[in-house]
């Protein structure tokens, strides 16, 4: 991945360039601008992204992953670390590892990340539980009942107090959780 902090008016004619042939992806996250080069080996297309709406009603993103739309398997909910987002090296590398066992995943940003709403200086424990538990409600709601959480880091204590407040959570896994 390349990191362009303040890019300069060639730079950015380059990453348009890029991208616009479809073998990289540009992204921003809080004010920081990230090339990546797609993935051969996996398919973007089988992944839908949607936003849900936290309870004090801000717009959260997530990527719902799942080969086939069955439902009926089981899904990981991924979340991110502090100052982090769902499309990093170590969320994607669990996501790839969990669909190559058969399950599917919804990776989300928190409040102020990745494509979220809100100001990333004003993100709380509380309103990051929320969001959570709204995660949660959103795959319930599309249908899926074997609902696990992945969580690392800021995420992984994010997780960890959500599955403390849900009876739905199957499995929870954390790493770092801080």
């Amino acid at each position: 991945r390349v990191l362009f902090r303040s890019p300069k008016q060639y730079e950015l004619d380059l990453v348009k360039k890029l991208n616009e042939e479809k073998n990289y992806v540009l992204e921003k996250h809080i004010g920081h601008f990230y090339l990546y080069k797609k993935l051969e080996w996996y398919n973007f297309d089988m992944e839908e992204k949607v936003f849900f709406k936290s309870t004090l009603g801000s717009n959260i993103c997530g990527i719902v992953s799942n080969s086939n739309g069955d439902v009926t398997k089981p899904i990981v909910i991924l979340v991110h670390g502090f100052a982090s987002y769902k499309n990093t090296n170590s969320i994607m590398l669990i996501k790839t590892l969990l669909e190559a066992k058969g399950l599917a995943t919804f990776r989300i940003d928190t409040y102020g990340c990745g494509d979220s709403e809100g100001n990333f200086e004003d993100i709380t424990l509380t309103e990051g539980i929320d969001e959570v538990l709204q995660a949660i409600n959103f795959i319930q709601q599309k249908g899926y009942t074997k609902i696990g959480l992945f969580g690392t880091s800021f995420g992984g204590s994010l997780a960890m107090m959500a599955a403390a407040e849900s009876d739905v959570i199957k499995v929870l896994a954390l790493k770092s959780p801080v």
